[in-house]
């Protein structure tokens, strides 16, 4: 069975007509900024920040009061008995939070419900892979440069809220493959 990933199962469920090729530029180049500030990179690539630097601008103001620390950028986690993969953007700590949590990077002018979702599969797949999860969320940073907006799905991997949204992600499994 083909190993599918969080992204093609919740993709098949939610409107993609926005992603345009325009919108994938920018938010692949937002990406790679915020990667190389989180790894304190001291070049940066000036085509991409012609492209969506402000949202650099953005992140900068969150990241100077958040304090992340990364331990994995973009690590690519497997689990074999449900046959999916996942990439979160970042795997790490923060100062307002305790233990290791999962933040899912997002250009989008508004909040998409199945960000949850997308968290939730991701903090399963790294606990899988044997990385303790506490809290997960995903940051909206903005392409005015303003503060982003962080919005935390869940606090404990063991909560309601989290198995709520797993569920969801394991039901939208199931339904694509049979």
């Amino acid at each position: 069975m083909e190993l599918l990933s969080v992204t093609q199962v919740i993709s098949n469920f939610i409107d993609t007509s926005f992603f345009t090729p325009e919108s994938r530029e920018i938010g692949s180049s937002a990406h790679s900024l915020l990667y190389s500030e989180l790894e304190n990179k001291e070049n940066i690539d000036y085509e991409k920040y012609l492209v969506a630097g402000l949202f650099l601008d953005s992140f900068k103001l969150w990241n100077n009061i958040a304090m992340p620390s990364p331990i994995f950028l973009e690590k690519r986690l497997l689990d074999n008995s449900l046959v999916i993969s996942g990439q979160p953007d970042f795997i790490g700590t923060m100062v307002s939070q305790d233990g290791i949590g999962i933040i899912d990077y997002k250009t989008s002018t508004s909040f998409q419900k199945h960000w949850n979702i997308q968290v939730c599969a991701y903090a399963y797949l790294a606990v899988i892979n044997g990385i303790n999860i506490s809290w997960g969320g995903s940051l909206r940073i903005k392409k005015d440069g303003s503060m982003p907006i962080f919005n935390q799905v869940f606090f404990d991997i063991k909560s309601r809220v989290f198995v709520n949204n797993f569920d969801k992600f394991k039901m939208m499994l199931s339904l694509l493959r049979n």
